[in-house]
């Protein structure tokens, strides 16, 4: 049996994964520069290093708020060879799932879009989220490319 290892985080009171081998570090940033014209979901940049992140407010996918704080976490990932910001309320920590424990979303959570979701993951007690980064952010994209 496989285990998917994922990179845990949180948004208000609810847990979220993506594929660890995606993430590529942490930072907390006290300001995020806005650029016009970028969809909604798109907080702005900010310098890191030699590249600029793009900044991904997910939790407006999921119809969520983030915690109000001067400096922001952000969860630096790979996505299709570039390099995304994810704004989260916090990074919990690195597990390994079975894949047995994790079962499609229901379309009865009505608190998420589900087209989001590869799945639901059950570990103990805990529930937990797991993010498609490739339907959340390239639908955006595209509707963007749209306009």
């Amino acid at each position: 049996m496989k285990d998917v290892q994922l990179i845990l985080f949180s948004i208000e009171d609810k847990e979220f994964g993506i594929e660890a081998e995606t993430a590529r570090e942490v930072i907390t940033c006290e300001r995020i520069v806005p650029v016009p014209t970028t969809p909604s979901i798109i907080s702005g940049i900010i310098p890191l290093r030699e590249y600029i992140i793009p900044i991904v407010a997910i939790n407006k996918k999921f119809c969520m708020k983030l915690k109000d704080d001067e400096r922001s976490t952000v969860l630096i990932v790979e996505w299709q060879g570039e390099r995304v910001g994810l704004l989260v309320d916090s990074v919990r920590e690195i597990i390994d799932i079975p894949l047995t424990s994790i079962e499609p979303p229901s379309p009865m959570l009505t608190f998420v879009d589900t087209n989001y979701l590869n799945g639901i993951g059950k570990l103990n007690d805990r529930i937990i989220f797991l993010v498609n980064m490739d339907r959340l952010l390239t639908g955006e994209i595209e509707r963007q490319i749209d306009r």
